[in-house]
């Protein structure tokens, strides 16, 4: 069984294949198997990031083979068989050429999406780098292991073209909240008269690993919006948010190759209802179910668009979110693309900003952890 595909993205997976005619023994089920081919062919100066979402086949007997061109006499990419983690590969040229097994049993087989890139010189190093339509997971390579690699780019997408993608820190979540238990704790050391009591078992936290740096954009481009620079920021950032519905993370070789591995979750926001728009002079802005806490996982808009030559002056009376994880944006203008006015979380004691024209956009991103109240604005003309 052959396919080709020919479009600059796309998916396949193995074939169901009928019923066989006579009985066959449970125990044999996964030696019904055929072989299934794929031709993926992209435009030239492309190449094709391949990860394979599930691959499950009889181990050492029925392979997945990956070909570094349009034959099965191109060089071997890769083989694997048996239950495996999801997986990327990248070709050389804009060819790929893919045999696996399709089954008669829907617990074996495979599922994989493709995509195309701007062609690179760099050679692929299984592991450093790859390819995630929809959720799942970004892991470092083991540099220790393979002094080659230097820099490695993971390409992000999400399934519907309106999502936004979430890309979270585990380690730097779980660091966090073991910090608010520790601060939780120690503060209930002391009485309501501010005697000393027993102490807490939990009252330190081990300080957290140096992870490696990062620099992500929004998009597939190193010439696209800079979301994050984890070499130029002072502080370790959580999560990061997209604004469209690519992002391109870039890790860099650290200076100290044996280090631990880390981890970040790649997730996805689809809240498209929580839009709101503002025309009149002033007005209350408030984060969903203030003072009660904000909902996990949304990505919430408020327009205000007031009578031209007008300025609008923010005063935020209150705020506090997830310190480096839930943000609110606010821009100088109608769109996220308009000048950064504000970006911000954690808590912070009242403040007001003033735009220099008369649109502003707010915009209130939060993840799939610890939720606070948020913010109260009130916004006025100048």
């Amino acid at each position: 069984m052959c396919q080709q595909f020919t479009n600059s993205s796309g998916n396949f997976s193995s074939l169901i294949i009928p019923k066989p005619v006579n009985e066959i023994r449970s125990d044999r089920m996964s030696d019904i198997v055929r072989k299934t081919a794929v031709l993926i062919s992209v435009e030239p100066n492309h190449q094709i990031w391949l990860t394979f979402e599930k691959c499950v086949t009889s181990e050492n007997k029925h392979f997945v083979k990956i070909y570094d061109g349009p034959y099965s006499t191109s060089p071997l990419l890769l083989s694997r068989s048996g239950s495996l983690s999801p997986f990327s590969v990248r070709s050389s040229s804009n060819e790929l050429y893919v045999e696996f097994p399709s089954y008669y049993d829907v617990t074996y087989g495979i599922t994989a999406v493709y995509s195309s890139i701007n062609a690179t010189s760099e050679p692929f190093i299984l592991g450093c780098g790859g390819y995630i339509k929809g959720e799942g997971v970004i892991s470092t390579p083991t540099y220790s292991a393979n002094p080659d690699i230097a820099d490695c780019f993971w390409f992000l997408e999400t399934k519907n073209s309106e999502d936004t993608i979430v890309l979270s820190n585990s380690d730097f979540l779980s660091y966090q909240r073991m910090k608010l238990i520790s601060t939780t704790a120690r503060s209930s050391e002391y009485d309501h008269y501010g005697r000393w009591q027993n102490p807490s078992p939990v009252s330190t936290v081990p300080p957290l690993a140096e992870s490696p740096s990062l620099i992500i954009h929004d998009g597939w481009s190193t010439e696209g919006l800079v979301l994050y620079d984890g070499e130029a920021k002072d502080q370790r950032r959580a999560v990061a948010y997209s604004i469209s519905n690519k992002m391109m993370v870039h890790l860099t070789s650290p200076e100290i190759r044996e280090q631990p591995a880390f981890s970040w979750t790649v997730s996805r926001i689809s809240t498209p209802q929580c839009n709101h728009t503002f025309d009149g002079s002033n007005g209350i802005i408030k984060s969903p179910n203030y003072p009660l806490v904000y909902s996990h996982l949304s990505d919430c808009r408020w327009n205000i668009d007031v009578k031209s030559g007008l300025k609008i002056r923010l005063l935020f009376a209150f705020f506090e979110t997830q310190d480096q994880a839930d943000f609110l944006y606010v821009y100088d203008g109608p769109t996220v693309y308009s000048k950064l006015l504000l970006e911000k979380s954690g808590s912070i004691t009242p403040f007001e900003i003033t735009s220099t024209s008369n649109q502003v956009l707010l915009r209130f991103l939060t993840d799939a952890n610890t939720a606070f109240p948020g913010f109260l604005v009130v916004y006025s003309t100048v």
